[in-house]
């Protein structure tokens, strides 16, 4: 069963296909071409339902399951860049955890967030490395986002996302990452490497089944 209105929001692609329907109400469709999995378009959140949900978010500097969840990202970023580097930290949410721990340990950051540091001026910059910690699955235009992203990096630079790899044993109708009605496109391997090819990065590395690391 296709469906060639849901376009891929990732590569455009018309020949999408439906793909299953895990609350028995929404639909998700997923791309041949570049692998992604979206859900359609008609039952995307309003903005405003968009904003409250990630408000109940319980991301704080004194939740330790939340401090552990981000290590892998937060170590990264530590291990391969120097103090002099300058990073982003793109969708920071209300309170930028990530930018302030790196702070601490002598990094220099930004931070911009669409409903919380809309702050466009810091994304006329050019950046060592770029975070998107728990974002990309966010992404209601994920070719302009991935674009955007790609053109903020400097020589030799880097993007660091994180997010749930959808894998071939995963069972979609059951998988915990889509109870969130805000996470609306979810990556494959096969679309991780798509984004690299399209985006001209010199190298991706799956460094596990949820951060992904993309060179220039």
């Amino acid at each position: 069963m296709t469906n060639t209105t849901n376009l891929c929001p990732l590569c455009k692609t018309t020949s999408t296909e439906y793909y299953c329907s895990p609350k028995k109400r929404e639909k998700y469709y997923s791309c041949p071409n570049c692998g992604g999995v979206f859900l359609a378009p008609f039952f995307l959140l309003s903005r405003d339902d968009e904003k409250t949900r990630y408000l109940k978010h319980q991301n704080s500097d004194v939740n330790n399951g939340y401090l552990e969840f981000i290590a892998p990202v937060v170590n990264y970023v530590m291990e391969a860049t120097a103090d002099t580097s300058l990073g982003l930290d793109f969708g920071s949410g209300p309170i930028p955890v990530i930018s302030d721990l790196l702070r601490k340990r002598g990094r220099a950051i930004n931070q911009f967030d669409l409903y919380f540091y809309p702050d466009e001026l810091v994304l006329k910059q050019r950046y060592d490395y770029i975070m998107a910690c728990e974002v990309v699955e966010h992404f209601r235009e994920p070719f302009k986002e991935f674009a955007n992203l790609r053109n903020m990096l400097k020589s030799d630079a880097f993007l660091v996302i994180s997010t749930s790899l959808l894998e071939d044993q995963i069972d979609f109708s059951k998988w915990h990452y889509v109870r969130d009605p805000t996470h609306i496109f979810f990556y494959r391997i096969k679309t991780v490497e798509w984004i690299e090819r399209e985006f001209k990065f010199k190298s991706s590395r799956i460094l596990s089944n949820r951060l992904v690391v993309f060179n220039i």
